[in-house]
């Protein structure tokens, strides 16, 4: 009697392997996701503390504090009256001691937190800070807010 020779893998075999595909899969993108959230986190405070670096510094050189209170937008970010950045013409915005000025203060013009919500400077009495929304994508009203700890905001204080 002749035997069979069978070149292939049976219907079970090929559901296990599947299954055991999607489970991978499955754990993996919970692993990924989670990755992905603390580096955005890791982000944003690092951003937070550049920002509110380079307002302290405008202030230490021309012992003048950004315009814009609060500064909500990219657009007021970028904007050369708060003193980060150098004029379109080159120059120092006018508002600025040109002598005192040793900016720009930022390497590249401001964008959105990682969550795609602009940053939001805010100074309230004397204190002063830079904020990120965080995940939940809302804001605890003002600067000084006390936050709780179901709160996600990231904010860091100038002093």
């Amino acid at each position: 009697m002749a035997q069979r020779t069978s070149y292939g893998f049976t219907m079970i075999e090929l559901v296990v392997a599947i299954a055991i595909i999607a489970i991978l899969a499955g754990v993996s993108t919970v692993v990924v996701s989670g990755v992905l959230q603390d580096a955005k986190i890791s982000k944003a405070k690092t951003d937070v503390k550049v920002l509110a670096e380079a307002i302290l510094n405008v202030y230490r050189d021309t012992t003048i504090w950004p315009q814009d209170n609060p500064m909500t937008t990219v657009a007021l970010w970028n904007n050369p009256r708060n003193g980060l950045f150098r004029t379109a013409t080159g120059g120092v915005n006018a508002r600025y001691p040109a002598r005192a000025w040793k900016g720009p203060y930022l390497n590249k013009p401001v964008e959105s937190d990682p969550w795609g919500i602009p940053y939001r400077y805010q100074a309230i009495g004397t204190v002063r800070g830079v904020a990120c929304h965080g995940l939940n994508n809302t804001y605890n009203n003002s600067i000084n807010a006390q936050l709780t700890t179901t709160s996600d905001d990231i904010v860091f204080y100038i002093q």
